[in-house]
């Protein structure tokens, strides 16, 4: 087994003189690559013999030494999760802290489409004459004119119902948008937990405060822009942060199947987010709670999130994901390149 270590390091060491050769040019690379070897040879002896010291088999490649976990960064449940974080040695697996990311960052987004979507099931029992099926050459009949409807919520209930829901779409839209300026830039600066969980729970909030002008019989049309505002703002922050923690945690590898399977959140969240309003989008029933619902559900997504979610990988003392071969490379080789010079 000594024999094959050897052979193997010989013919790996070889292997990234040439890389680093075909990237930087032949001065200097020898001395990068030099500085890698003492490091590459402890992983490689890792992961022919896992079994040689505690927390090993992890599917990281890394000694147990070498991982030293952030205990202030992590959460309250990923450190109760992890059992002995605080002891600097890592034992929960690479492959469960990447199930673990993906299926909290896919149910946070469906969530945010969920409580997107109950103000265009609403709509129908705020102005039902906007959505009263008819003919464009009975527009103008006497039938029409004099029709009886159900009585809406104002100020949506008027004739001019269709164009004030327009302008209360509007206000949402041109709040995200703008949003998106901004979201990306705050996502890369601050903690993407405490960035995604405010977005999570000011998404939760603002529909919750949709639902409460029924139960409130508030009609000032300036609340619902105010409010469609606020939820825009807070909606254009979660694609961004979601995107950068999968980011952190996912690299080239499979990349396609990974995030096509991911962004299933978006019908998923449609689907729900359509159903669950639909039961009390009726005249009949109390259509506050088809608002007060999703933004109970946002808001409990917000507090596992908090309490679980470890944004980056190296928070555990895991490796960042190669994102390509010489990028990856370049990084490890300036690296040592850096802590050669220091030393001499």
């Amino acid at each position: 087994r000594d024999s094959s270590i050897n052979q193997y390091s010989t013919h790996e060491d070889d292997r990234q003189l040439l890389l680093a050769e075909s990237t930087f040019g032949s001065k200097g690379s020898e001395t990068s690559v030099l500085n890698l070897r003492s490091v590459n040879r402890r992983r490689r002896v890792w992961n022919l013999y896992p079994a040689a010291g505690a927390g090993g088999g992890d599917g990281s490649g890394m000694p147990p030494g070498e991982r030293s976990v952030e205990c202030k960064e992590l959460p309250l449940g990923a450190r109760l999760v992890e059992g002995q974080c605080c002891a600097g040695r890592n034992s929960y697996p690479l492959k469960s802290y990447k199930a673990s990311v993906w299926l909290l960052t896919f149910f946070a987004y469906m969530c945010y489409h969920l409580t997107r979507k109950p103000i265009s099931v609403v709509k129908a029992v705020w102005c039902p004459r906007c959505y009263d099926d008819y003919n464009e050459s009975q527009l103008y009949s006497v039938s029409r004119i004099n029709a009886s409807y159900e009585p809406g919520w104002a100020p949506f209930d008027g004739g001019n119902g269709q164009t004030l829901l327009g302008g209360v779409d509007y206000a949402w839209l041109f709040a995200y948008a703008l949003g998106m300026f901004f979201s990306g830039q705050i996502a890369d600066r601050l903690n993407l937990r405490y960035v995604l969980v405010t977005s999570m729970i000011g998404s939760g909030v603002s529909v919750g405060l949709l639902g409460v002008a029924y139960f409130a019989g508030i009609h000032k049309l300036y609340y619902f822009i105010l409010v469609q505002i606020f939820g825009g703002a807070m909606q254009s922050v979660g694609l961004p942060a979601s995107v950068a923690v999968m980011g952190h945690w996912f690299g080239k590898e499979r990349r396609g199947l990974i995030m096509g399977l991911w962004n299933t959140h978006t019908p998923c969240g449609n689907i729900l987010g359509t159903v669950i309003p639909s039961f009390w989008a009726t005249s009949d029933r109390p259509w506050g709670w088809s608002f007060l619902v999703p933004g109970f559900i946002m808001l409990a997504m917000a507090t596992l999130f908090f309490f679980f979610i470890v944004v980056d990988p190296k928070h555990v003392g895991l490796p960042a994901p190669v994102h390509s071969l010489s990028s990856s490379l370049a990084h490890s080789s300036t690296n040592g390149t850096t802590e050669h010079c220091n030393e001499n």
